[in-house]
């Protein structure tokens, strides 16, 4: 039996890279920061500031819960100040009033909020379970920062099995299919470090800008998500690796960007 580390990860240094960040983790019995809460309960929404780990930019915050749920919930803004940690997530009506602080528009309870992180066997979503504790992580990199949620001993289809490192080879076989057809990694280091294959990955193609890259990959059946769309100021796409998890759903991909590669060949 293998042990599983289910990892969710929400960085806000890669898709708004000139955007000022914070991040924010701390216990509610104190309000003092820190940089990882590690506990064999797996949850503790209620004991840990505003659910879970946030990350913050200019525009937006978002905070991953501490439980089972797997639920990502946003804050929205009103303008662009950066207000985490000054109110840690809760406003009240007078500040959203008189001093225009954001607010958490989506009723989390009973839901997934914003969005959620499950797994997949085939037939049924599997809730992130966790029988062997939890992590929670939050810190900065050389662009920005992010937040992270760690489950471990999840059962998965009569096993437990690594995720986080299941993700990192989808993403190594995907990255290959698509630098062997033309493509470049767009963000590949953070300061002097390689970046770790994960959950996405961006690419680009020569000559071609991000928006008009995804409309033409659509017809070849490759959907992806612009890096302009998603606030960075460089040209290219993210890739999300979630769908890519078998022999014959890579071999699709790789014949797909063949047939691209060979209908807009780099000069």
């Amino acid at each position: 039996m293998k042990k599983l580390a289910a990892s969710i990860i929400l960085s806000l240094c890669v898709c708004v890279t000139y955007a000022q960040t914070a991040r924010s983790l701390f216990w509610c019995t104190d309000s003092l920061q820190v940089e990882e809460i590690v506990s064999e309960t797996a949850d503790l929404h209620e004991s840990v500031g505003h659910c879970g780990p946030a990350v913050e930019n200019s525009h937006m915050a978002l905070r991953i819960y501490f439980d089972d749920s797997g639920c990502v919930d946003v804050y929205s803004k009103s303008g662009r100040g950066m207000e985490l940690l000054e109110y840690k997530w809760n406003t009240t009506e007078g500040q959203r009033d008189t001093l225009a602080a954001g607010c958490c528009e989506y009723c989390a309870s009973g839901t997934v909020g914003l969005g959620g992180i499950a797994l997949w066997d085939g037939d049924k979503e599997v809730r992130l379970v966790a029988t062997k504790g939890r992590a929670a992580r939050v810190g900065d990199t050389r662009n920005g920062s992010y937040a992270e949620m760690i489950a471990y001993g999840v059962p998965y289809m009569d096993d437990f099995v690594d995720i986080s490192k299941e993700y990192g080879r989808r993403a190594g076989l995907a990255k290959k299919a698509f630098t062997d057809n033309g493509f470049y990694i767009v963000y590949d280091r953070d300061g002097e470090e390689p970046i770790s294959d994960g959950f996405f990955f961006t690419v680009g193609y020569p000559g071609y800008k991000g928006d008009d890259l995804q409309k033409d990959l659509l017809r070849y059946g490759i959907s992806t998500i612009s890096l302009p769309s998603t606030g960075s100021r460089q040209e290219g796409l993210r890739v999300c690796v979630s769908m890519l998890k078998d022999d014959a759903t890579f071999a699709r991909l790789n014949e797909r960007l063949q047939a691209f590669a060979a209908d807009h060949p780099v000069k």
